[in-house]
């Protein structure tokens, strides 16, 4: 995968352990909105396992000409990219992936929460260790419970039901 300007070749601890949560929780058929979507590699995955639908939305607008390219090289067409944020997104999905700084993540919780609907997971990843008690206390308070916490290279992943 070419990630371009952006962030995604997938070789990166915190992608990688995104790659097996979607492994993990994808089942088929689910929708999914990929927040902060970059080179657009996590939907485009998640595309490959299955999921009927998805979108991805990132602050940084030219990445995603980046990530159309890359589902059109991956023979995925199921998925749509466009520049914004989550709070753009008005729908609520099957599964949420967020990849990216833990204290944006922190920020945006609440619209997180939102864009998850009820039952759907969401994987969350560009935290390190020290960082854990922070996420894992704001995903409660909003009602999320914890399903699972990996970690390789001190880069965790969050994975969370609501």
């Amino acid at each position: 995968m070419d990630p371009g300007t952006a962030f995604g070749a997938g070789n990166h601890p915190t992608s990688q352990l995104c790659v097996r949560a979607l492994e993990k929780y994808v089942s088929g058929n689910e929708t999914l909105a990929d927040i902060g979507t970059g080179s657009g590699i996590l939907a485009i995955i998640a595309s490959k396992l299955g999921i009927k639908s998805g979108v991805g939305v990132d602050n940084d607008a030219s990445v995603i000409d980046i990530a159309r390219e890359n589902a059109r090289k991956n023979n995925v067409d199921n998925l749509t990219f466009c520049a914004g944020s989550a709070q753009d997104i008005k729908d609520s999905f099957d599964i949420v992936t967020v990849n990216i700084l833990a204290h944006t993540i922190i920020q945006i919780m609440p619209k997180i929460y939102n864009v998850c609907r009820s039952g759907g997971i969401t994987v969350l990843s560009g935290i390190i260790k020290k960082q854990e008690a922070d996420i894992i206390n704001a995903s409660k308070l909003l009602g999320f419970t914890l399903i699972e916490t990996q970690e390789a290279y001190g880069w965790l992943c969050i994975v969370l039901k609501k």
